[in-house]
């Protein structure tokens, strides 16, 4: 049993049974534990990113994608956000702060930061995949 999942059935928030059809669910259409579990109705996402947190050792970083700040989402490429499964969400000093699905994604921090010329922090195991698109605009 996952990590994360062994979080949500010791806190009494799913069962065995609903972590075994979330598991179902993963096998036939891909995707990761928690994503499935949301989107069978069986966590909301509010718990689901506290158990991330915790499954990953991090503070909760409750997002609000209004709080998204436009000069973080210029700093990162889309393309560079699609690829390492990240979105920006604030600029403090000349740090980038990001949201991560995989927070322990050295990789993605080190891109950022090659990438950017700009320190890096991961403040949350949230996991923004649908989020992340929203905050670029097009391209004509």
């Amino acid at each position: 049993m996952s990590i994360l999942a062994r979080i949500l059935k010791d806190r009494g928030i799913v069962t065995e049974q609903q972590i075994e059809e979330a598991i179902q669910r993963q096998v036939l259409y891909g995707g990761r534990l928690g994503t499935s579990l949301y989107e069978l109705g069986m966590i909301t996402e509010e718990r689901l990113q506290d158990a991330l947190c915790r499954a990953n050792g991090l503070p909760a970083v409750g997002f609000d994608p209004r709080e998204v700040e436009p000069a973080a989402v210029k700093l990162l490429p889309q393309a560079l956000a699609e690829r390492h499964k990240v979105c920006p969400y604030k600029v403090k000093g000349k740090t980038l702060q990001l949201l991560m699905v995989a927070p322990r994604d050295h990789e993605a921090a080190r891109a950022g930061r090659a990438g950017l010329r700009a320190d890096v922090d991961e403040p949350a195991g949230d996991e923004p995949g649908r989020s992340e698109a929203a905050h670029y605009v097009p391209a004509p």
